[in-house]
């Protein structure tokens, strides 16, 4: 019986199962920053919005200070982080190379693009770093890696960075599409339109009881979010981690998951034995066992 089965897999997860990534599965929290004042005081929290307009901050779990009262260091960190919460909303980041005429742009997290000035793609690149002065990148065709300045490019010559292009960052409108016509994920197969089956779902944390009474887009959106984190963080069996390109492709997998998580969960008669049988089974640690058994989930340490 199915049952059965993911029981058995349960308990392999119990007693091997710390290669696998269980944080991938919740819930992202944001990333917390230590801010400093002009008398050397730090105040720890997450960035939430700068307010240009009368120079204040507001820092996460909510507090709000002037801009002003912090150190010429942590006011710089606020306007970074604020163009880049704009730029992850709405744009795409861009670096115009003004000794070749060209631009190199993010298509994604981890690939990143460089086209003519008529906007023909000349190769992908690969991003291997990221840091507050400079991006990093890796030219698979010519075995090269690159650095993007604020002014600059350089390239590695054996173990010495040299100059390679002037050049600038700038911010575009962010494509609905790759090069070519490839989707990306989160975007939709006709232009203008988005699809909305994975967002909104709430069932990351729940037990067994809370699933049972989820509703059916809730449950799918969840599973969504399990295989789309999974794959994020390149925990899924090579196969399925490769054939992903489009949420599409995450949708085939979810619908899958959903329905292996309602079997495993299906309601019993007696309200009494169903509380009991269920109140101390996780929806993610159930979700993985699943994923094992459908051969989604890889089953060795990365």
């Amino acid at each position: 019986m199915l049952r059965n089965r993911l029981f058995f897999i349960l308990a392999l997860i119990a007693l091997f199962g710390g290669f696998l990534d269980l944080d991938a599965l919740g819930q992202v929290g944001p990333e917390l920053h230590k801010w400093t004042d002009k008398q050397g005081r730090e105040i720890e929290g997450a960035f939430g919005e700068l307010k240009t307009s009368d120079r204040r901050i507001v820092i996460l779990v909510p507090k709000e200070i002037s801009l002003d009262s912090l150190s010429p260091e942590s006011q710089e960190l606020a306007n970074r982080l604020s163009v880049e919460r704009k730029s992850d909303r709405t744009t795409q980041a861009i670096w115009k190379n003004e000794t070749y005429q060209t631009e190199i742009y993010q298509i994604d997290e981890a690939k990143w693009g460089e086209r003519d000035k008529d906007g023909k793609l000349l190769w992908k690149l690969d991003q291997r770093s990221r840091t507050k002065d400079f991006v990093e990148l890796y030219h698979p065709e010519r075995k090269q890696t690159w650095r993007l300045y604020k002014d600059r490019s350089e390239i590695l010559d054996g173990t010495e960075w040299k100059w390679l292009s002037k050049g600038r960052w700038q911010l575009a409108p962010k494509p609905q599409q790759e090069e070519g016509g490839k989707q990306e994920l989160g975007a939709s197969k006709k232009a203008g339109q988005t699809t909305e089956w994975y967002k909104g779902g709430t069932l990351h944390e729940a037990n067994a009881l809370t699933w049972q009474k989820g509703s059916d887009a809730d449950k799918l959106s969840t599973c969504g979010d399990f295989v789309s984190k999974l794959w994020t963080a390149k925990q899924l069996a090579p196969k399925f981690q490769s054939a992903i390109k489009s949420t599409d492709d995450i949708k085939v997998i979810a619908e899958e998951l959903k329905s292996g998580l309602d079997a495993a969960f299906k309601i019993i008669p007696n309200e009494e034995l169903n509380r009991r049988t269920y109140t101390n089974q996780e929806v993610k640690i159930t979700a993985i066992a699943i994923l094992m058994e459908m051969g989604v989930l890889s089953k060795t340490k990365r």
